[in-house]
């Protein structure tokens, strides 16, 4: 492939469409083989009323596989959206502060593997989080020893970071942080490169403020997953305008490589068999039925409900247990041959 031509931008004049730039080239490999997919429409999850539903289109790089939103919303566009939407923190209040914290103990659970992972390809101890919501992560990373820093765009992550967690957190963005060079020996971004308008910006960071040797950690939905080909435009992850960009192992470690990065560690991973059978169902069937089969929950935001394992009834965890059983080994499987839904990867600096 060749990486010698820029990204071309031109301006969008198409009505009915979020207009701001247009890209020609692919942002991976800078091909010009373009391929329009379908067009999507707002999650309903972020909207109040119909009216507030917008399309936007999705291509297909034939070249290397890349998959993203065309044209690019603005960064003004993007903003506005994330400060109505209490799901993403930045207009959480008290009420969202309990929802997060009500299942802090079982987040923490699933965070350890990450950290023992980290553990296992580095042996320096200073780690920041780009993108640390609530700072649960970093919070078990520091009760293992480690010197934590997370950088969160809503003053609700931050706050509870520091207040409720003693992580040491600051506002801020990939694009607009300001950090030293080289003093970091790992940067995580869980479930964020999918949501940026640019994620070059965030491996052009990582090179920066890595260490010689250091490690980036990333957790995004991965684009060649068996999900991903069966429910095709109705895939869950394509839900718009929040991501903009789908990655497989393989066109991310282009971008990765040409900003001094070799990667070390790949694997995906998928849901448990119930509550991707209910995804499943919610493509399907009405909003509604998505309810009933999700047990209660331990506290209600206006865009989100958050479920709490401790409220399942026992009927409701016998249906659960059924359809683990069924569909875990399949899906064991899938992880196997990195077809899992979400793809982790795990990058050395090497320049």
């Amino acid at each position: 492939m060749n990486f010698g031509s820029k990204n071309i931008l031109v301006s969008s004049l198409q009505p009915g469409f979020i207009n701001d730039t247009v890209l020609k080239n692919c942002p991976v490999c800078y091909q010009s083989k373009l391929k329009f997919l379908f067009k999507k429409s707002t999650n309903p999850l972020f909207v109040s009323k119909k009216s507030d539903l917008k399309l936007y289109k999705i291509f297909k790089c034939t070249d290397c596989g890349f998959v993203f939103v065309n044209p690019r919303p603005s960064k003004e566009q993007l903003n506005d959206f994330y400060k109505g939407q209490k799901v993403f923190f930045i207009g959480a209040g008290e009420e969202e502060l309990k929802n997060y914290l009500c299942n802090k103990e079982k987040l923490k659970e699933n965070y350890l593997p990450r950290i023992k992972m980290l553990e296992k390809f580095t042996s320096g101890r200073k780690l920041i989080e780009i993108g640390s919501a609530g700072g649960l992560f970093l919070d078990v990373a520091q009760t293992r020893g480690w010197d934590v820093l997370g950088v969160e765009p809503s003053v609700w992550g931050v706050k509870n970071s520091s207040k409720h967690l003693g992580v040491k957190t600051i506002l801020g963005t990939v694009e607009d942080v300001k950090l030293p060079p080289s003093s970091f020996d790992v940067i995580a971004f869980y479930d964020v490169i999918e949501h940026l308008r640019n994620p070059e910006d965030a491996f052009r960071l990582s090179s920066r403020v890595l260490k010689n040797t250091g490690v980036i950690a990333i957790t995004l939905p991965n684009a060649d997953s068996i999900w991903a080909k069966l429910g095709k435009q109705q895939w869950s992850m394509y839900s718009l305008p929040e991501h903009l960009n789908y990655f497989s192992a393989k066109n991310l470690s282009i971008v990765l490589k040409r900003n001094g990065f070799e990667v070390i560690g790949t694997r995906t991973g998928s849901q448990p068999g119930f509550y991707a059978f209910k995804s499943l169902m919610s493509y399907f069937l009405k909003p509604y039925l998505n309810e009933v089969i999700s047990g209660k929950t331990c506290g209600k935001s206006n865009n989100k409900q958050i479920i709490s394992d401790a409220s399942v009834t026992e009927n409701e965890s016998s249906i659960k247990s059924c359809i683990n059983l069924l569909l875990n080994p399949i899906f064991d499987i899938a992880n196997k041959l990195n077809l899992g839904e979400g793809l982790e990867i795990y990058a050395r600096k090497v320049k």
